[in-house]
């Protein structure tokens, strides 16, 4: 993701998201520690606060809940990328998962 700043604050911090986005061009991203849609991407992406979720599939609820979060995303306007630092089945899994997505930007991986 080049051109993207990673995590500028804690993701619970959605106001301040939204003041460093609207103080800069560079695309924001935020995610990797974060479970599921409701429980903590949904207000990031109902507040345009970030221009990319980047979510860890083995730790946001798996499969399905990465196809939701990103889903939901792309209904707003929003990239998806991933972050995988699992098993090499899990890594496999990840891949599949952005394989549905609409809008997916970029997917990482930690050996």
């Amino acid at each position: 993701m080049v051109g993207d700043i990673f995590s500028v604050t804690g993701w619970r911090r959605v106001q301040e998201f939204k003041d460093v986005r609207a103080a800069t061009t560079t695309r924001l991203a935020t995610g990797e520690d974060i479970f599921g849609l409701e429980e903590g991407f949904k207000a990031l992406i109902d507040a345009n606060a970030i221009h990319v979720v980047h979510i860890e599939s083995g730790t946001a609820g798996g499969c399905r809940e990465t196809k939701r979060i990103g889903d939901y995303a792309f209904e707003h306007g929003i990239d998806t990328a991933i972050h995988m630092a699992g098993s090499p089945v899990g890594s496999i899994a990840s891949a599949h998962a952005a394989a549905t997505l609409n809008q997916f930007l970029a997917r990482n991986a930690t050996p």
